[in-house]
Order: structure tokens, then C-alpha cells, then sequence
């Protein structure tokens, strides 16, 4: 096994390599640039990542003060609809300040107009100069079978935008519309950590590693030409099952 990857018996052992990532990642930010920016997916954060987290940041509380949480991405699906629980999660189980958790898309009904927000909100944050991209200390994703990574999946127009901060999409496996961080934004990342527990994902993952030892022979992914370390957390459940091919 590349020594980017991790595989775990059972979702505690990948829970608290998660926090222990998430905290490093704030420690090293903190020491750097004064302040821990992290793009977070909802799938990434399950009940076991964020009680690990909870407690591995409490012994962090610099760190823990220093956090800006910003959505990789927000479904907008009335019944699956998790932005905004996922910033009450947070909130209670960080202790994190209303200023602390960036989750505008989260507040809005309509898609498109909820990403041109979100690009105002993060150009804000980062004081971004024009053609300038963000960059997140570390992007906390989840990662399935089929190759989605946040809200960019095979087929949907998301993954091949270039220029924009964060788009709407509509996902027909999920039948919903997303506003996600975009691959530019993602790739940019001084880290990138991506948690997989989903039938084929261990397939996925190496199939993702070839990509960025050669990204010019790889199909457009967030992961083909990012410049920051890429680390794999793989549940042993998920490595067993069959593979799906990367869109």
C-alpha cells in the first residue's frame, strides 16, 4: 500500500485518523498563516469522525479558535438537506463561533444564486485578487465508488469548470442540485484528505493515485494535477467490495 493511503478494520480507526489529520492540518496552519481555513463535505464528517474530532480538538484549543469550517458542498435536496444541521453539529460539538462556520449556500433555496454568494463570500475571506484561487489548508472530502469527490461526479458539468470559485450542479444519481467548491478551488488545497467508505472505493483510490503520477492520461478529477499531499482513509469494509470505474 502507497504510503498515502490508510486502511482501517472498523469507521473508529478512520474516525480518529480524521481528527488527528484535521488537527495537525490546524496546528501547522496556525504556526503558518495565523489562522486554519478547511473545506469540509458532510459525508466526511459521520457521527464517529465528529466525536473524534471533538475530542481531539479539545485538546487543541488554539486550534479549535483559529478554525474557519467552509462546505466543499451542499445538496439541495429538501430531504436530504444537511448544510445547516451539519453547522449545528459543528457548533455544538467544537464550541465554533457563528463567524467561524461559512456555510451561506446553506441559507439559500435557490442554487445558482447560492454559488455566485458563496464566490463572494470566499473572494472576501481570502481577500482573492482577480483569477486569484483560495487556498484551504485542508479539504476534508468523502470519496464513493463511482469517483464523486464533494459534488463533482462523472458526467455533471462541475467537474470540468475551471474559472469559478463554486458552481451549481445537478447530480441524477442523487437526483439533486449542488453547489460545490469547484476542482481549481479543491486542487489548491495545501492538503487533501479523503475518507472512503463506499463499495469499490479502494479501486477508486488507486485508480486516483495513478492520476496524479500521470495526469495527462487521466479523465478531468479534482485530484489530477493537484500540488498538495493527498492522503487515503479506507474503511476495510469498503476496500473488499468490488470496483467502479472513475468518471
Amino acid at each position: 500500500m502507497n504510503p498515502d493511503s490508510l486502511v482501517f478494520a472498523d469507521p473508529s480507526g478512520v474516525a480518529w485518523e480524521a481528527a488527528g489529520v484535521v488537527v495537525e492540518a490546524g496546528r501547522r496552519a496556525l504556526a503558518e498563516r495565523g489562522r486554519f481555513a478547511l473545506a469540509l463535505s458532510p459525508a466526511f464528517v459521520t457521527p464517529a469522525v465528529l466525536e473524534a474530532l471533538a475530542a481531539t480538538a479539545a485538546r487543541a484549543p488554539a486550534v479549535r479558535a483559529a478554525m474557519h469550517v467552509f462546505v466543499a458542498d451542499t445538496v439541495f435536496d429538501a430531504a436530504r438537506y444537511g448544510a445547516a444541521a451539519l453547522a449545528h453539529r459543528l457548533a455544538a460539538a467544537l464550541a465554533l463561533a457563528p463567524h467561524q462556520l461559512h456555510f451561506r449556500p446553506a441559507a439559500a433555496r435557490e442554487p445558482v444564486r447560492a454559488a455566485a454568494e458563496y464566490e463572494l463570500e470566499l473572494e472576501a475571506f481570502f481577500a482573492l485578487r482577480a483569477a486569484e484561487l483560495p487556498r484551504f489548508d485542508l479539504a476534508a472530502l468523502s470519496l464513493d465508488c463511482a469517483g464523486r469527490i464533494a459534488g463533482l461526479a462523472a458526467g455533471g458539468a462541475a467537474l470540468g469548470e475551471l474559472t469559478r470559485l463554486a458552481v451549481a450542479d445537478f447530480l441524477p444519481a442523487h437526483g439533486a442540485r449542488v453547489v460545490t467548491l469547484t476542482a481549481p478551488v479543491l486542487a489548491a488545497a495545501r492538503e487533501i484528505v479523503l475518507r472512503a467508505a463506499s463499495p469499490g472505493a479502494r479501486r477508486v483510490a488507486e485508480q486516483l493515485r495513478a492520476c496524479r503520477v500521470q495526469p495527462d492520461r487521466c479523465r478531468p478529477h479534482v485530484l489530477a494535477r493537484t500540488a498538495g499531499a493527498v492522503r487515503f482513509l479506507i474503511e476495510l469494509d469498503a476496500a473488499a467490495q468490488p470496483a467502479a470505474a472513475v468518471g
